[in-house]
């Protein structure tokens, strides 16, 4: 009489503990796959939007001519300046202190650079609710730090600009400080300008 040699019950259960593993781990990468396809394609639309910004408003700079807007002395001087750069563009022209930021926004963006900050204005959905239209898409959230580089008289610098941009597609209250910061200095592209 032959007996046919089968699995013991603990081998089969072992072997469904080893395959239940198995699957569990890949099971597992698909949420994390998902995540990084999600975060690059927010981190493609983000860099999209800082390029079309940065590039607006840097041809609106090619074209001021008149040194005083870029070194002028008085208070609103990056009011002046943040006027003509946005002219058209559809980004908010006003500007706001960091006071009049949410709290998400201070969060992100009150770096200070060791700078004084009266020399720091923000501009963007946090300062003006109203929708604009001009000639770049905006996201559902942006916000620009500007922030003024003094002129070196002695040295016959002008005055130059630092602007930093994120932004965000969520819906407020997304967190901005989760997001890349894109930023560019602009500097006085008339003729050279020389302390006499």
């Amino acid at each position: 009489m032959s007996f046919r040699k089968g699995f013991s019950l603990i081998e089969v259960n072992m072997a469904i503990l080893i395959a239940a593993g198995g699957m569990l781990t890949l099971f597992s990468l698909f949420p994390g796959g998902l995540r990084q396809s999600t975060q690059a394609s927010e981190d493609l639309y983000q860099s999209t939007y800082a390029a079309s910004a940065f590039e607006a408003i840097s041809a609106n700079a090619k074209r001021i001519m008149d040194i005083t807007v870029w070194n002028g002395t008085s208070d609103n001087d990056i009011q002046t300046f943040w006027k003509e750069v946005t002219r058209g563009t559809g980004i908010s022209s006003t500007l706001g202190t960091v006071t009049q930021l949410s709290k998400t926004s201070q969060m992100y963006l009150d770096l200070r650079d060791g700078s004084n900050p009266a020399n720091i204005r923000y501009a963007g959905t946090d300062i003006d609710k109203s929708s604009s239209s001009g000639d770049i898409l905006l996201p559902e959230q942006y916000l620009f730090r500007i922030f003024k580089i003094p002129a070196d008289t002695d040295k016959g610098i002008p005055a130059r600009y630092k602007i930093s941009f994120v932004c965000t597609d969520q819906k407020s209250p997304s967190l901005f400080h989760a997001n890349p910061i894109y930023s560019m200095e602009f500097y006085f592209m008339g003729k050279p300008w020389m302390v006499w």
